[in-house]
């Protein structure tokens, strides 16, 4: 009887392991094997409830994904809309998929004429782009072409680096 418990318990474990080993390799190739050729048409909520398509813009786009209870995220906010004025060539989404309300609360912080907060509540955007980690930033050309991804806080100057880089090329 103790040695079926013990095989049992053994048995389980392993395949816990397996399944945690699974779901590692998964998140890692997702991650690696990212790929968007170009942004297609989302619309979006604002957190007024009203539609918001984010494609209807002719500047280049950069995407922030965030949770509201995230420093890096809060620090990346806040980087952006105090440097808003190099931010004139692009329009900044901060994306959220939590409730209205946490986005509410978060835009009340935040006073940018260059960054528009929306709500994914769909999760649309969030599942094409892959994201995996907050905050994520993504990088679009005017014409909605795929720049590049960061998966964590990333500087304002890099940001910009690859936009204006981009518009030259």
């Amino acid at each position: 009887m103790k040695k079926k418990f013990i095989i049992s318990i053994s048995g389980l474990i392993l395949l816990c392991v397996c399944g945690m080993l699974w779901y590692i390799v998964k998140t890692q190739y997702q991650r690696e094997h990212f790929y968007i050729e170009s942004l297609p048409d989302f619309t979006l909520c604002q957190s007024n409830y009203y539609p918001y398509n984010i494609t209807n813009t002719d500047k280049a786009m950069v995407i922030v994904y965030f949770e509201s209870d995230c420093q890096y995220c809060l620090n990346e906010a806040v980087q952006i809309s105090e440097n808003d004025d190099i931010f004139t060539k692009a329009q900044v989404y901060f994306i959220s998929v939590e409730s209205t309300d946490y986005l509410k609360n978060f835009e009340s912080n935040f006073f940018s004429s260059q960054i528009i907060f929306l709500h994914d509540k769909e999760k649309d955007l969030y599942n094409a782009l892959s994201v995996s980690n907050f905050p994520s930033v993504y990088l679009f050309t005017s014409d909605r072409k795929f720049i590049k991804r960061f998966i964590g806080f990333v500087s304002t100057e890099e940001i910009i680096s690859h936009i204006t880089n981009e518009q030259t090329d």
